[in-house]
């Protein structure tokens, strides 16, 4: 979860996407004048966007990053075959 918040905290991602959205805003608001409705859809919009790319990147994350739950399990099965020989039922 943290490669997202990296991704979505650099300030070059971040910017692009808000000032590509606000743009299109303004230019609507400019010939429209509603402007609840315009800028409720560009955050709609941005919303969608973050929403997407957060899912993706979780994705990924957890694709790139199951050897350590792999690791994880394997060294906790080894810990709890040693303590079962040795009489003790610990598991940690």
């Amino acid at each position: 979860m943290k490669l997202s918040w990296y991704l979505k905290g650099t300030a070059l991602a971040s910017t692009i996407t808000i000032m590509d959205i606000m743009g299109y805003a303004r230019q609507l608001y400019g010939t429209e004048y509603d402007a609840l409705t315009i800028y409720g859809i560009a955050g709609g919009i941005y919303l969608i966007i973050t929403g997407i790319a957060t899912l993706l990147l979780r994705r990924l994350e957890n694709k790139v990053l199951s050897f350590e739950r792999i690791d994880t399990a394997k060294s906790i099965k080894v810990r709890s075959k040693i303590d079962n020989k040795s009489g003790s039922l610990k598991i940690a």
